[in-house]
């Protein structure tokens, strides 16, 4: 679904930069959502720790402005295993619960179908998060369709 020039949201389909009044009128028309994940880790001496955070906010406005949908805010609190100075670690547990949280949060609000975009892996990470979207789906009267 293309998004109309003269909508708020054709420009630069960003969730934070969105009003109330915006995100409702969208979710009128789509519950489509993109849900960028990174995090912030060393990469060598020579790249920015915001690498994977940068590459999957990036991936996900090109998509969400050739699709129509909207970006939320990119989550960024994820377990590297990394220990050199700037690397940020949360457990897989944690990431995924607070993942779990944000895109439950979404669900409430009328969004039904969720895209994440993935800027950083580890087994760790997609193991721990396909774990709470499993239980998210089967516990949420969200995600539940009549």
């Amino acid at each position: 679904m293309k998004i109309d020039k003269t909508d708020a949201v054709a420009g630069f389909p960003m969730v934070e930069e969105l009003t109330v009044k915006e995100i409702r009128s969208y979710l009128e028309r789509s519950q489509s959502i993109l849900l960028p994940v990174g995090i912030t880790e060393q990469h060598g001496y020579h790249l920015p720790l915001c690498t994977d955070s940068l590459i999957a906010t990036c991936m996900a406005k090109q998509a969400g402005q050739k699709l129509g949908i909207l970006v939320a805010p990119t989550f960024t609190q994820c377990y590297s295993g990394g220990t050199l100075p700037g690397t940020i670690n949360i457990s897989p547990a944690v990431m995924a619960l607070a993942l779990g949280e944000n895109l439950a949060s979404l669900a409430a609000q009328g969004f039904r179908k969720f895209y994440l975009v993935l800027g950083h892996g580890g087994s760790e990470n997609l193991n721990a998060l396909r774990d709470v979207l499993q239980m998210l789906l089967r516990n949420n009267p969200c995600s539940r369709t009549s």
